[in-house]
């Protein structure tokens, strides 16, 4: 697909953080994909949920110790920038990603770093780490190909180009927390609303890294009731669910957007950020 393999834009990446794919069969027998951190979720609670992480280690091949590894060393940045602190968990995520050898972890690494230049408002960048971290299909890795594509679509797609965004989605709607978020703001994004209030998205776990996705959905799917005029007490639940931690939470979502920045200014809920105890 043309849209994947854009070039110019990766010369905006210092070279530490470039793809690059091992070929030698020692590599290749220890490759194991990180999966997208939403989908590690999970893991956070394995001791209470045995049963769903060892249907992660069924699923993806990953070791114990890897699911372990990813737990520590991600998700305490992640809860860095769902705490408003962006800069820091971008420089400690770049600093794994330029260490890591091994090119599907590091792929996996750049498509959350992407992530975090898009919500500290540098979209350029972040198209240009996503576009880097789905230069190599995931064959054989299908949960982190997917993720990596819907996190580029939901970049084109704030930046305007919904068609290639649409494009990068996995065809047949199901509901899939890897691609939920994504999925729900290009569909808002390109104004299909009737599809959006009838899809039953995955909530994530409400817990360290995993709330800012929750609240975006909750966006979305109260954008889309607003719209359709579906309910006042479904809208006002998803109001409530959406209601921000930090005051400018959606401003890299409505920054280009003037629709979502119009619903937002008409919502006092949407920008007001939540109290301490609600932040908790």
């Amino acid at each position: 697909m043309d849209g994947v393999t854009k070039g110019h834009e990766l010369q905006v990446l210092p070279k530490e953080l470039r793809v690059e794919k091992r070929v030698s069969n020692a590599v290749r027998a220890g490759a194991i994909a990180w999966l997208p951190i939403i989908i590690l979720a999970p893991v956070a609670l394995m001791v209470e949920v045995v049963p769903a992480a060892i249907g992660i280690l069924l699923i993806t091949g990953l070791t114990m110790r890897e699911l372990r590894r990813a737990r520590s060393d991600l998700l305490p940045h992640l809860e860095l920038a769902d705490s408003g602190d962006i800069e820091e968990a971008t420089h400690r995520v770049a600093m794994m990603a330029k260490r890591e050898r091994n090119w599907r972890r590091k792929a996996f690494l750049i498509g959350v770093l992407s992530n975090l230049e898009l919500r500290a408002g540098n979209r350029e960048n972040a198209e240009a780490m996503a576009r880097e971290a789905v230069r190599h299909r995931q064959h054989r890795q299908p949960v982190l190909e997917r993720s990596l594509r819907a996190n580029l679509a939901m970049i084109l797609a704030l930046g305007g180009e919904t068609d290639e965004a649409m494009e990068l989605l996995p065809q047949k709607p199901t509901p899939d927390p890897v691609t939920d978020t994504p999925r729900m703001v290009v569909w808002a994004r390109n104004g299909r609303w009737e599809e959006l209030v009838a899809y039953k998205y995955h909530r994530l776990p409400q817990m360290q890294g995993m709330r800012h996705s929750n609240r975006v959905m909750a966006l979305c799917k109260a954008m889309a009731l607003a719209h359709t005029g579906s309910g006042a007490l479904k809208l006002q639940r998803y109001l409530d669910e959406a209601k921000p931690r930090l005051e400018d939470e959606f401003n890299y979502l409505s920054c280009d957007w003037p629709e979502l920045a119009q619903f937002i200014e008409s919502h006092p809920d949407l920008r007001h950020r939540r109290s301490i105890l609600e932040r908790a």
